[in-house]
């Protein structure tokens, strides 16, 4: 390893460790761990003034997102190439050309962030576990800046796509999306039963940071109406924080028990550091054998 990728490494697992303890910084008012003034800041100067070239380099936004680390994401590339070789690796390093991120060179498939690796690889889960996502109606609940959702869109062309998140990170969202000209994707901030259900419900460690009566909201809205789901579940690292105190989200077994789930723990369906915090995964109605 270089001197840089060391230096870099060494940033990355800073905010990781930020990331683990950011629950003890809340307010027991916020309604989840991205309710947080400094991140949402962030957000808003992103969306609305040159903030957006370099948001991805953005301490306070980093504290929250775009902190996967190197390694980490050398491990979630890998897992995707090997499943999916055939996948637009130029399309998908498109992701990376807005809101400065710093890419790192990963062999052979050339210089993607780390961020940006695992959009790629929580594809080619949702790919394995559901099948053709063509003509699919798609939410996701808590979308970051859009990158899940370009990744799909790059591969794929759902009938319809919802990001359901706080104002100011759907504000960035936006203008993100915007970029790529996918103004099909509806981005919002209110929760509501869509007028069909969803085939599919997608949530990357964000509805498990939420205060549970807002939990609850969701899934009577969307995963409660959706035959298929996929959601990380990180909520045993934030156990010791003020999040879990005043918030008191659901245990990954109490998702499993509402939506009729499977919880797995494994991997290469979740990486090293996954594991190492205790976060684990719930799916319901899958195509493929787990």
């Amino acid at each position: 390893m270089t001197s840089l990728m060391k230096i870099t490494t060494s940033i990355q697992n800073r905010y990781n460790k930020l990331k683990l303890k950011r629950g003890s910084l809340l307010s027991a008012r916020g309604s989840s761990a991205s309710d947080f003034e400094p991140y949402l800041a962030a957000c808003r100067n992103a969306a609305t003034t040159d903030g957006f070239n370099s948001f991805r380099k953005n301490f306070e936004y980093r504290r929250i997102l775009e902190h996967v680390s190197i390694e980490d994401g050398r491990e979630l590339l890998d897992i995707a190439s090997k499943r999916f070789p055939e996948y637009p690796w130029n399309e998908f390093r498109r992701n990376d050309e807005f809101g400065g991120a710093e890419t790192v060179e990963y062999g052979r498939l050339g210089n993607f962030t780390p961020t940006t690796n695992r959009y790629i690889k929580i594809l080619s889960d949702i790919e394995l576990l559901f099948g053709d996502l063509n003509g699919k109606r798609i939410v996701e609940i808590g979308g970051g800046y859009g990158g899940q959702a370009r990744i799909i869109h790059a591969r794929f062309t759902p009938k319809s796509y919802t990001i359901v998140d706080l104002p100011d990170p759907a504000a960035l969202t936006r203008r993100y999306l915007d970029c790529f000209g996918l103004s099909n994707i509806t981005v919002t901030s209110r929760i509501s039963k869509p007028d069909m259900a969803p085939d599919l419900v997608i949530s990357n460690y964000a509805l498990s940071e939420i205060r549970r009566k807002i939990q609850n909201e969701y899934l009577n809205a969307y995963a409660l109406q959706s035959k298929h789901g996929y959601m990380i579940w990180n909520v045993k690292a934030l156990t010791k924080g003020r999040l879990w105190r005043y918030h008191h989200p659901m245990s990954d077994r109490e998702l499993r028990k509402r939506v009729g789930g499977t919880i797995i723990s494994t991997s290469p369906w979740l990486t090293s550091e996954d594991l190492a915090i205790g976060n684990s995964l719930v799916v319901w109605g899958t195509k493929a054998a787990m």
